[in-house]
């Protein structure tokens, strides 16, 4: 069974999205996915420079985390939960202390 630790899936998620709305406020028309890898438990922000820029990924372990709208702390919040519940389910335990 993998485990990794929610401070890590916290810590990787509030750095990963204030990169990513840094990244967008550079220009009109940039935006981001959240994304995560079941296999390693890796979490990054995709990045994109237009609508017509996009990654497309050939694993089945690479997701894309869900998105709400809404103050920063409530984004956080929806990404942390998703990335958790999805490492839930892929089987990885989530260590509450680390």
């Amino acid at each position: 069974m993998k485990t990794t630790s929610r401070r890590v899936i916290v810590e990787t998620i509030k750095r990963e999205y204030k990169e990513a709305r840094t990244f967008c406020r550079g220009d009109r028309g940039r935006y981001y996915r959240m994304m995560i890898d079941l296999e390693d438990g890796d979490i990054w922000a995709d990045v994109f420079l237009d609508v017509n820029s996009w990654k497309e990924y050939h694993s089945g372990s690479i997701h894309q985390l869900m998105y709400v709208p809404g103050y920063i702390a409530d984004t956080e919040k929806a990404y942390i939960d998703d990335a958790i519940r999805q490492l839930t389910d892929a089987g990885w335990a989530i260590r509450e202390e680390d």
